[in-house]
């Protein structure tokens, strides 16, 4: 038997790809629409950590990576978190400051 998907089955897919899309980029990009590097450093940061803890969940203790490198890793991906949030609220601050002065 075969199963006939209708066109506004895809179309219904497409835009949720499109939607999916658009919040992928939104958690990279700051206020202004840019690629904020500190948001990818972390994201990678955090992709790794989870990586190595699924790695090791399934392996040896002799192989596991040096306590020093995880934490390494671990203060990078917080060190990028903590500023992407600071220059968020920051930029608001300034906005706030630039038009009490226009007026």
């Amino acid at each position: 038997m075969q199963v006939i998907k209708s066109k506004n089955f895809y179309l219904h897919t497409f835009k949720r790809i499109l939607i999916m899309k658009k919040f992928i980029w939104s958690m990279f990009t700051d206020e202004r629409g840019i690629i904020s590097v500190k948001r990818v450093i972390g994201f990678t940061c955090a992709l790794f950590l989870c990586g190595t803890m699924l790695a090791n969940s399934f392996s040896h203790e002799s192989i596991k990576p040096s306590d020093t490198l995880v934490d390494a890793v671990l203060g990078m991906g917080i060190a990028c978190v903590a500023g992407t949030t600071v220059d968020k609220f920051s930029a608001v601050v300034k906005g706030n400051k630039e038009e009490k002065t226009e007026e």
